[in-house]
């Protein structure tokens, strides 16, 4: 378990790196540059940041509760688009609305 730990915080720090790159790189002068990679930069940082969430959501197992496991889900609560498709691709089940 400690090892799990110690390598999510590795992860945790490449997030934290990914989303530094992004803030500079909305500062720089070359703005050809920016508008070129800014979407890919950017996809990459959501999805870091969103694995990032996850890996939280895993490990804290005293803040959960019963009541948001109770698998009684709204429709609208449900993302659409890309941000969908990959939700559905972790195993959480009906519990994505915690997310």
């Amino acid at each position: 378990l400690d090892d799990w730990r110690r390598r999510v915080s590795v992860f945790n720090n490449n997030v934290k790196d990914v989303s530094r790159l992004l803030q500079k790189l909305v500062s720089i002068n070359n703005r050809a540059l920016l508008y070129d990679i800014y979407n890919y930069i950017n996809d990459i940082n959501s999805t870091f940041v969103l694995c990032s969430k996850y890996l939280y959501w895993i490990d804290d197992h005293q803040k959960r509760s019963s009541v948001f496991m109770s698998g009684d889900e709204e429709p609208w609560s449900r993302r659409g688009g890309l941000a969908g498709d990959f939700l559905d691709l972790l195993p959480i089940g009906d519990f994505q609305s915690l997310i």
